[in-house]
């Protein structure tokens, strides 16, 4: 099996020329029903010490990155079937250097099995480069690589060095192959040292190492939404915006995010359609509500991630009573998590917005609720879901107490978006589910019962409206208070340790400070910590003015005082909280703390849109409303090509926080992705 591999990248080495570019396409494709070619897609981001660079070409999706400094790696990872490979690099003798060289091009095996994928240059600023760790195969084990867990032997992949080449080979357990060369080039060579340490050097005399990388695997393609097919007639969009949305965009799904989160993730599909609608074609935002539909449970749960290929077959595997007996058509069924509480109530609103209320949308919903959605019509699937929302809220509607809420499942640490386990500092009831996303996913569901392409139940549209109006109070139960003096004294105290001046956010507390908790905890008692979940208000509710004004507030103030830095919105301030164990879950090191993430900025921006259109505001309220629009805007545009990122975090300089991609700070607990579906939303949210 090994020769085989290796006599695939010869021909193909052969075919290219060693000595080229190494940015030729092949001719043609060897199997039959490869969709159109056009041209190639391309395009770069670097963000600190990771050098970005994507590829798409007929059924070839590729994102390559190379990362510097002490832990120094090159990933490749494809959409098709969320399988890659990563190679982690030793650094003993200080940061390395790495760069993807060039452009990135397609490869293809000369055999007939499909076998096919990208290769590139990537340049090294030293002359030796050592592989320390080699994982191959999907991108869940690639993560869990990265933060250090022990993978199981049938995961690990074959290592060898032939004729000056490193050559990295694992057959999946479902059958299929993934094969990843490195060839130094100038003169290099790569060797065996000992047992398993491969060292590829540089020619005699040259002070840097380029080796030429191939990366191939046999996962079904995709089929892409073009970048042309993407944008509503005369619409425009940022050219770097297009690029994020279109590599992440297919008729099968959007995916959430590249280089981690390269598959469906329903909450992150919702959202993006949400606020991606009013500029994108319907047939995007159909993509992504049918991927949706088609993943839902029997019972009308919305999917939160789907685990395919390779991990699925791994999972399949382990759960197994006789694993030898699994057809590869077994080992390949995706499996579906259905743990997070939030996306079943996202799914109503965003189907509304898009079947009653866009033009185009209504003139398609009877069309699109009668396509199949996974063996069902996509309306049958909608209305299992509708029925679970009033199903879910029944309990509060009939007994509106404390216990009765939306809580995160029994045993799991996480179910809505802030899902690290820090991300809700040990709440059991989300602010955003219970005191929001309820009330609006019951009315929404009450117009769609309501209309034609439903079937017109006007008893069970009734029904969600009467536990709506009862919902509605759901939100005064998390309301947090903070004396004046308490607050000031707070406020002091985060400043010092931040290194921060406190003279501003001081100046904005000139009483007691109100904010609806981030969460209630087991015992039903909100947990003191600001945060930027007004927008799931703003967008999908309609709220009194009290709750805007609060909002607003929020946006305007200073952090820690609020929300606002001089690198955006924070996602989360425990600035309040006497506790310093809770403070301590909230910091600029935690991926839900105090950093800043795009859609979150992006989700204000519309949700402010949307109620300045409102005509029942009083001055007082409207005005509040604009200058928090005016001051959102301009954090937002001071975060320049940063805001397509998924997230960033930041440090003091001077007495003033600076810009920091999330991942490459020593401390910090994640990382983020160079591009990400939410991230792309400002196609649609622009500056008013």
């Amino acid at each position: 099996m090994y020769c085989r591999a290796v006599c695939v990248l010869v021909a193909l080495w052969a075919g290219l020329g060693a000595g080229d570019a190494m940015s030729a396409e092949p001719d043609e494709w060897p199997w039959s029903d490869a969709p159109p070619m056009g041209a190639p897609q391309r395009f770069e981001v670097i963000e600190g010490d990771v050098h970005n660079r994507f590829y798409r070409w007929g059924p070839v999706a590729a994102h390559a990155l190379a990362t510097s400094g002490e832990r120094p790696r090159l990933v490749v990872a494809f959409p098709a079937g969320n399988e890659g490979a990563a190679l982690w690099f030793r650094a003993d003798d200080g940061p390395v250097g790495l760069a993807l060289e060039g452009e990135l091009a397609s490869a293809a095996g000369e055999d007939d099995e499909n076998v096919y994928g990208v290769h590139g240059t990537l340049r090294v600023e030293r002359p030796t480069l050592t592989l320390d760790r080699a994982v191959v195969g999907s991108i869940r084990t690639v993560r869990s690589a990265m933060y250090g867990a022990e993978l199981d032997d049938d995961l690990a992949a074959d290592l060898n060095a032939d004729a000056g080449r490193i050559w990295i080979y694992r057959e999946l357990l479902d059958g299929r192959r993934m094969i990843v060369q490195l060839h130094p080039l100038d003169g290099g060579s790569c060797q065996l040292d000992g047992d398993r340490e491969f060292t590829c050097s540089a020619a005699e005399g040259v002070d840097h190492l380029r080796l030429h990388y191939v990366v191939l695997g046999q996962s079904t393609p995709l089929t892409p939404i073009p970048p042309d097919r993407i944008l509503r007639d005369g619409g425009s969009a940022d050219p770097r915006d297009l690029d994020a949305l279109a590599f992440l965009a297919y008729e099968e799904k959007l995916l959430a995010g590249s280089w981690r989160f390269l598959t469906y993730f329903g909450r992150d599909t919702l959202l993006s359609v949400a606020m991606l609608m009013p500029a994108v074609r319907p047939e995007v935002t159909e993509a992504g509500l049918r991927s949706v539909l088609e993943r839902l449970s029997p019972g009308g749960d919305v999917a939160h991630e789907e685990d395919i290929g390779d991990f699925a077959a791994w999972r399949h595997r382990d759960g197994a009573a006789d694993p030898s007996a699994l057809t590869p058509e077994q080992l390949g069924v995706p499996i579906h998590d259905y743990k997070m509480v939030d996306d079943d109530f996202l799914l109503a609103p965003v189907a509304a917005a898009y079947l009653l209320d866009d033009p185009e949308g209504r003139r398609r919903a009877s069309a699109f609720v009668a396509q199949d959605c996974g063996g069902r019509t996509c309306g049958e699937a909608l209305r299992l879901n509708l029925a679970l929302v009033v199903q879910l809220s029944a309990a509060y509607a009939d007994d509106p107490r404390t216990e009765n809420l939306i809580a995160l499942r029994e045993g799991e640490p996480t179910g809505e978006w802030r899902d690290s386990t820090t991300g809700l500092g040990g709440g059991r009831i989300p602010y955003n589910v219970s005191g929001v996303l309820v009330p609006a996913a019951l009315r929404s569901a009450a117009r769609l019962l309501d209309s034609p392409a439903l079937g017109e139940d006007r008893d069970a549209a009734q029904r969600a409206r009467s536990q709506a109006d009862i919902w509605d109070g759901a939100a005064d139960r998390f309301l947090v208070s903070v004396s004046a003096r308490d607050a000031r004294e707070r406020i002091r105290e985060r400043c010092v340790e931040a290194g921060l001046s406190p003279k501003l956010a001081l100046k904005a507390v000139r009483g007691p400070v109100s904010f609806p908790a981030l969460a209630l905890d087991g015992a039903g008692d909100p947990l003191p910590v600001m945060h930027s979940d007004d927008g799931f208000d703003l967008l999908f509710g309609d709220p009194p003015e009290e709750r805007l004004k609060g909002a607003a507030e929020r946006i305007l103030r200073p952090f820690p005082a609020g929300l606002r830095t001089d690198v955006g919105i924070v996602v989360a301030n425990a600035s309040y909280a006497e506790d310093p164990e809770l403070r301590a879950l909230f910091t600029p090191d935690h991926y839900h703390g105090e950093v800043v993430w795009s859609w979150q900025q992006a989700l204000l921006a519309a949700g402010l849109r949307r109620q300045l259109q409102r005509d029942d505001l009083s001055r007082d309220v409207r005005a509040a409303l604009q200058a928090a629009e005016t001051a959102l805007w301009e954090v937002i545009d001071g975060t320049g090509e940063q805001r397509r990122a998924e997230l960033w975090s930041w440090r003091v300089e001077d007495g003033r926080m600076v810009m920091v991609p999330f991942g490459q700070g020593g401390t910090h607990l994640s990382e983020s992705n160079a591009i990400q579906l939410w991230s792309t939303v400002y196609i649609g949210v622009s500056r008013p």
